[in-house]
């Protein structure tokens, strides 16, 4: 399947409708592209242009503050997937499998974490981490 290309980039209100919350599912940028109407690759390929632009400063979780406040706490394996994801998730089609290979863990062991963390309070959203402040 060929992606079909953005034809207009991502503007501050579809940023905003993003920055929802990244699916957590094998291919979480082909969901997400489906609201666009363009596949995966050609949202990626937007997403590494706005990042290189500086209009975003990354993608992933976004923490609650006491959460953070409490990881030297963590168990050694939640420590090292906040390390993981702490600085943005891969811009790659399979996000959660790239991460897992880093760490030696499966995708679903990730996704899992991070679906308990949300649920929990302790991570606020996964989405895209704007460097321009919201209206």
């Amino acid at each position: 399947m060929v992606a079909t290309p953005l034809l207009q980039p991502l503007g501050l209100e579809e940023l905003q409708q993003a920055g929802q919350g990244l699916p957590l599912c094998d291919q979480p940028f082909d969901v997400w592209g489906r609201q666009w109407g363009v596949g995966g690759a050609a949202l990626i390929e937007q997403l590494r242009c706005l990042l290189g632009q500086g209009v975003i400063s990354g993608l992933g979780p976004v923490f609650a503050p006491d959460f953070l406040a409490h990881t030297p706490q963590a168990e050694t394996s939640d420590q090292a997937l906040i390390e993981a994801v702490a600085s943005g998730l891969p811009l790659l089609p399979q996000p959660f499998e790239a991460v897992g290979a880093m760490l030696g863990i499966p995708a679903s062991q990730v996704q899992s974490r991070l679906a308990s963390w949300l649920s929990q309070g302790q991570v606020q959203r996964i989405g895209i981490v704007s460097s321009v402040l919201w209206p």
